[in-house]
């Protein structure tokens, strides 16, 4: 039976891209979806997936400039791997460069268009000092080397969102500069980051219980911690429970930390977790250590886990 294999939410989460690197990110999760022709889900097993890019060169010859195989498992015709997990992505990845697909001994086409216009940018050097995560969902269908038609309505499961083109800016006022977002499966967690202002955040496990880190893209802050975790009901009346927590936390570049620690067992060793259906939002804002206050820098932050082990991040930020 002929196969076809629909591709889509390239800019599923953006890995690594240093300052002073090209813009282009170092790793990219990429997920898929094989079907038949007739719109029946692949088997559930295990199959081998071959990424590469290729050039054309002046002489009208084309090079192959990157290429890893995945061993990946396929549930209800999906897949997921990171692209550039196994062999670094090239640094400087041409416009016109083009990604093809195999799968097993099967090499589909056509091959798709590797620009930067669907990936998730981010901006660290510009002259403003402001970051940015843009996002653009792609979606693309590559099927065999027979001839299919395929029609099929994907919802996506990933986004990395940001806006920081506009903004307000009032005298004496502070401006909101920036909203990040991601979406991501629990397995994806650890590697996808909602990134603004000078802060990253993300979920640190592949399963439920983990909890919300923080860390800096440059230097150090230190970071006045108010929220709180929330239950709810669908229950008509409602029911659910709210836990307040506070304190200041400390951040950096080189490691992550808990977005707040709480005091636990004689030590700063508590952390709030999240699981199913429980909502974790709040605060946070620059706290000075005497003389004159700190720049007022804030963030907003919203996380859950939902029923389908989907990890939800929201953060704004203003300054």
């Amino acid at each position: 039976m002929k196969k076809s294999l629909i591709l889509f939410n390239l800019i599923t989460s953006i890995i690594f891209a240093q300052p002073g690197q090209s813009s282009i990110p170092n790793a990219i999760s990429f997920q898929g979806l094989l079907t038949h022709t007739d719109g029946s889900i692949y088997e559930d097993g295990e199959y081998s997936l071959t990424f590469r890019l290729f050039i054309n060169l002046n002489d009208g010859t084309e090079q192959n400039i990157w290429e890893e195989t995945h061993a990946s498992s396929v549930t209800n015709g999906v897949f997921s791997v990171i692209l550039g997990s196994i062999e670094n992505l090239p640094g400087n990845i041409p416009s016109e460069a083009m990604l093809e697909t195999q799968v097993g001994e099967e090499i589909l086409s056509p091959r798709q268009s590797f620009t930067s216009v669907p990936f998730a940018l981010r901006s660290y050097r510009s002259q403003n000092s402001m970051h940015a995560i843009y996002a653009d969902t792609a979606m693309v269908s590559m099927t065999g080397p027979m001839e299919d038609t395929v029609q099929y309505a994907l919802e996506s499961h990933h986004s990395v969102i940001a806006d920081t083109a506009n903004y307000v800016d009032l005298s004496n006022q502070s401006s909101l500069t920036g909203v990040a977002m991601i979406h991501s499966p629990l397995e994806d967690a650890p590697n996808t980051f909602a990134t603004i202002g000078n802060l990253e955040f993300r979920y640190n496990s592949t399963e439920q219980d983990g909890y919300i880190e923080v860390r800096t893209l440059s230097s150090y802050e230190h970071m006045q911690v108010y929220c709180t975790k929330k239950t709810s009901s669908w229950s008509p009346g409602g029911s659910g429970t709210i836990e307040n927590y506070h304190n200041d936390s400390n951040y950096n570049n080189s490691t992550w930390n808990p977005l707040i620690t709480l005091w636990e067992d004689d030590g700063w060793n508590g952390r709030v977790t999240l699981s199913y259906y429980k909502a974790f939002e709040g605060t946070m804002f620059t706290m000075g250590s005497g003389g004159a206050p700190p720049e007022p820098k804030s963030y907003r932050f919203f996380a859950n886990i939902d029923g389908y082990n989907n990890v939800f991040i929201r953060v704004e930020y203003a300054e």
